[in-house]
């Protein structure tokens, strides 16, 4: 779900977690396999990792608080919650 990326990129943990909890509330599906659902969502995240400072050049100068360093750990809990969220 890569607006749950943005939003862990963007803001913080529980913003990614409440944003794809009212997703799912409103009735928001993925992919009705969710053994497909999980490898688009973990895609999704490995996407912008190792370094995520390459992908944030446009938000340097607006999001100083953004850091490589930030991201990246930001990015890496969202990945062991995903992964957390279905028993692996």
């Amino acid at each position: 779900m890569h607006s749950r990326a943005n939003f862990a990129i963007l803001h913080d943990l529980d913003s990614a977690v409440a944003f794809s909890d009212a997703y799912r509330w409103q009735g928001g599906v993925l992919d009705d396999d969710q053994e497909a659902e999980l490898f688009w969502s973990v895609s999704d995240i490995l996407g912008f990792l190792p370094d995520p400072a390459v992908i944030m050049a446009a938000l340097i100068h607006a999001r100083p608080d953004l850091t490589g360093e930030v991201v990246r750990e930001r990015l890496e809990r969202l990945l062991m919650i995903t992964l957390g969220e279905t028993g692996y």
